[in-house]
């Protein structure tokens, strides 16, 4: 498949269901009855949903939403296959370590080369038998977390912090932390909201959550309209400030960004309108760490943004990219350089050298990382000669139906 040179993208987007928010409903339904609205339907949100299947939940279909119940008592054992998902996978040893579940969980060749050595030790101090394959999955747990535990998270880290949360939710131990950068935070608003933690949950009727359209996708569809002449595009989202790192650097380098905010509890959600870019005034920036972690799954697009503005950019990563679906620092400066940019690689730095038209085109070979696959459609549709993507499909594990969406904007591929 080929996407090629496009402008003059207009419309309302349909983004789907929030796939982190997703899978943290899911989770969430394995302690208190939960009906879901606009779940996410990718690949990870399914891992997700079969895990929690494995653990016991009970799922049916109720009025077009999903009704998830609580295990009735939990297995002894189980091996979970997370297939892609980390924070599936990490959100399993949570739960499995909150019930002294003997489990082993392990995933597909991507999740198998996943740190999480971090995670394992945490577990371990807070009780747990854990043994990994050296800091990488899979894991292995046996026995029950004990007393209140506080930690020190550094870099922050969402999906290890809501490991914890889930099994503090689920015991009622006390679980304290501090972190920096913040990571984000839909793991303790979406349960603090539902009146399960800090302390749990009496009330035994369903929680109703809405999930709001995924921030990721939609920032593949905020740098298309960005980057392209005569585009507008304008979604309903999620706008939670610890997502919203990539429209920032929309607006720092000159493009042009609405948000009409909607709700604040318990997530953020607003109107999001991005208009072609029509400042072309040259840019020094650095994107220090904060800034960084509000866009850790954005950063191969924040790559080729900067690629084709006029501008130098330096992301700081302080090594926060290396443990990802691939090496994010190294294939991000590669999509850059196989496309026509010019990019580098100082220490943990990626230094970015953006030129307006720099973009060529090029060719993706097959690729195991969907936001490296979404971030080369964005190119395709901004180069001069347009980007071939030998497995498109893999978009699909971040923003499904990403293909479809794309040609309804009037995107040109082939």
């Amino acid at each position: 498949m080929k996407v090629l040179p496009s402008k003059n993208l207009i419309g309302r987007v349909k983004i789907p269901g929030d796939k982190s928010i997703t899978i943290r409903a899911y989770f969430l339904s394995l302690m208190h009855p939960v009906i879901v609205n606009n779940e996410s339907l990718g690949r990870d949100a399914r891992s997700a949903l079969k895990t929690i299947r494995k653990f016991g939940a009970m799922i049916m279909r109720y009025r077009g939403s999903l009704k998830l119940s609580p295990p009735k008592s939990n297995p002894e054992s189980i091996k979970i296959d997370a297939g892609n998902s980390a924070t599936t996978a990490r959100f399993a040893l949570g739960w499995a370590a909150s019930n002294g579940i003997n489990a082993h969980i392990y995933g597909d060749e991507n999740l198998n080369s996943r740190k999480v050595g971090d995670l394992e030790q945490d577990l371990r101090n807070w009780g747990v038998s854990v043994e990994s394959n050296n800091g990488f999955f899979p894991v292995s747990t046996s026995g029950k977390i004990k007393g209140d535990f506080d930690l020190d998270i550094n870099p922050g880290s969402g999906t290890r912090k809501g490991a914890l949360i889930i099994a503090s939710a689920n015991t009622g131990l006390n679980f304290s932390w501090k972190e920096s950068p913040l990571s984000r935070d839909h793991s303790e608003r979406m349960y603090a909201w539902a009146d399960c933690w800090p302390k749990k949950r009496t009330n035994n009727e369903p929680v109703w959550i809405d999930i709001p359209p995924d921030a990721s996708a939609f920032a593949v569809i905020a740098s298309l309209a960005s980057l392209t002449p005569g585009s507008r595009m304008y979604s309903k989202i999620l706008t939670n400030k610890r997502r919203s790192g990539l429209l920032r650097l929309i607006e720092k380098l000159g493009g042009e960004v609405l948000v009409s905010k909607e709700s604040e509890w318990p997530e953020s959600i607003g109107t999001v309108t991005v208009n072609s870019k029509k400042d072309h005034l040259f840019r020094e920036l650095k994107i220090q760490s904060q800034d960084l972690m509000d866009m850790i799954d954005e950063v191969p697009l924040a790559a080729i943004l900067c690629s084709n503005s006029n501008c130098k950019v330096v992301f700081e990563t302080g090594g926060m990219l290396g443990n990802k679906e691939s090496n994010r620092l190294l294939s991000s400066c590669q999509l850059v350089k196989s496309f026509g940019g010019d990019a580098e690689i100082k220490g943990d730095d990626l230094i970015i050298y953006g030129k307006e038209g720099s973009i060529k085109g090029g060719v993706l070979e097959d690729c195991s990382d969907h936001r490296i696959v979404l971030a080369a459609a964005v190119a395709g549709a901004c180069s001069q000669n347009g980007v071939e993507i030998k497995n498109p499909e893999m978009g699909n594990v971040a923003f499904p139906g990403w293909v479809e969406t794309f040609k309804s904007l009037g995107v040109m591929i082939k």
